[in-house]
């Protein structure tokens, strides 16, 4: 089903979000909530200084479909999506076993999924990186696209 981008947004914003609290709860093993979302583009606040992750959609093409004039003009939006994973460098041995834990729920939320309005995923994957100055990170990275009527 055709959309349009806020609503591709919407819909996968509102779906991370739902998934990650319940894919991501425990990561510690015990009772405790998951770690916090911040939203590109939407970031308030200081950075968190134990777990957290970051969720950023970009879109990169945008092909036309149809060669119809008109409302009903379709295009195929496509993009690559980044939910980066945080954990703290110090004070936490355990934390690249959690790290993994939480990029696995992270990748399972799309790996193999397509959302209301079709919007599908391919090759999710989990890629790690660097450790900055205060925290260890990874990257679960994943390209998306859906059909959109101008």
């Amino acid at each position: 089903m055709p959309m349009t981008p806020e609503e591709a947004y919407e819909v996968t914003t509102s779906r991370f979000e739902t998934d990650w609290a319940a894919g991501a709860a425990n990561y510690t093993g015990g009772t405790i909530a998951a770690p916090p979302i911040r939203w590109d583009g939407r970031e308030k606040g200081a950075i968190p200084k134990g777990y957290f992750c970051r969720f950023s959609m970009q879109w990169v093409l945008e092909r036309q479909r149809t060669f119809r004039n008109g409302e009903d003009q379709r295009y195929v939006s496509a993009g690559v999506l980044f939910i980066q994973v945080f954990g703290p460098r110090d004070g936490d041995e355990l934390v690249l076993k959690r790290m993994r834990t939480l990029s696995t729920a992270a990748r399972n939320i799309f790996r193999g999924q397509s959302f209301d309005g079709c919007i599908l995923f391919r090759n999710v994957r989990v890629v790690n990186l660097e450790p900055l100055d205060s925290y260890h990170r990874t990257n679960v990275v994943m390209e998306w696209e859906y059909d959109e009527i101008a």
